[in-house]
């Protein structure tokens, strides 16, 4: 009986060591989640100068030309409708738990960027930057937010 115990106890201590464990972070697998065509869905900027927010702006009319499309060997496509044919851009990325990079190809400048919400079907970014403006020799912060669907 006691062997069968000890048995018992052993068995249950190397299933439950070997059960993998569920990632803490909801973008553990953020690498994988992002591959895929992404359509905008709404985005949304404001503008601030000291602290203070000067200007704002909101759209949500989109058409199947405005999307980003990350493929899984680290290169994209970004597309947005423009006359007379979609503007589009090749970028390079990585992504890191919430963080996601955009690398340009030509000059290698770095665009950090979070990851705000990632499921299989919808897609969150948020992009802090800031924007020079020499006649006044102001500098701005723009803060931007985009909704993505597949």
């Amino acid at each position: 009986m006691r062997k069968c115990l000890t048995a018992a106890i052993l068995f249950l201590l190397i299933f439950l060591t070997a059960c993998k464990k569920e990632s803490s972070s909801p973008f553990g697998n953020s690498k994988t989640l992002i591959v895929g065509k992404w359509y905008v869905k709404s985005f949304s900027s404001r503008l601030f100068y000291n602290g203070i927010e000067v200007d704002s702006t909101f759209q949500k009319s989109f058409t199947n030309a405005d999307f980003a499309q990350y493929f899984g060997d680290g290169t994209g496509i970004k597309s947005a409708n423009a006359s007379p044919a979609p503007n589009l851009s090749i970028f390079k990325y990585t992504v890191s738990g919430p963080n996601l990079s955009l690398i340009s190809p030509t000059d290698g400048t770095v665009t950090p960027e979070t990851i705000t919400q990632l499921t299989s079907t919808n897609f969150s970014l948020y992009i802090e930057r800031l924007i020079a403006d020499p006649v006044a020799g102001k500098v701005y912060t723009a803060k931007d937010h985009y909704d993505f669907t597949k």
